[in-house]
């Protein structure tokens, strides 16, 4: 075993100059400053819009104008069939849906 020097490294020579040191799956971690981390995220999250809303955000830097907020949707619950398979005539007369005035 090694001994650390006064910082509390261990020097070692790495056996490889094509593999940096840690290994392939081990790599340094880069330690970025909060301008060079801002910027990154902005530039991932620019890399997932789709060009139509690149062009879109292009477009509405270059107008100006200030975006009103969306108007907020109402969640209206659907229904579906509860089943699939054919009804037989008792069963739709039963639910009162269907009803012969006489």
């Amino acid at each position: 075993m090694e001994k650390p020097d006064s910082n509390g490294y261990v020097n070692i020579t790495w056996p490889s100059k094509n593999i940096p040191h840690g290994g392939i799956f081990h790599t340094r971690v880069r330690e970025y400053s909060t301008n060079q981390q801002e910027f990154l995220k902005l530039l991932l999250e620019e890399s997932r819009l789709t060009a139509a809303q690149r062009r879109k955000s292009a477009y509405s830097l270059r107008q100006n104008e200030i975006k009103e907020p969306p108007p907020v949707r109402e969640n209206v619950r659907t229904f579906r069939p509860r089943t699939s398979c054919r009804r037989s005539l008792s069963a739709i007369r039963a639910s009162g849906v269907f009803e012969i005035d006489s």
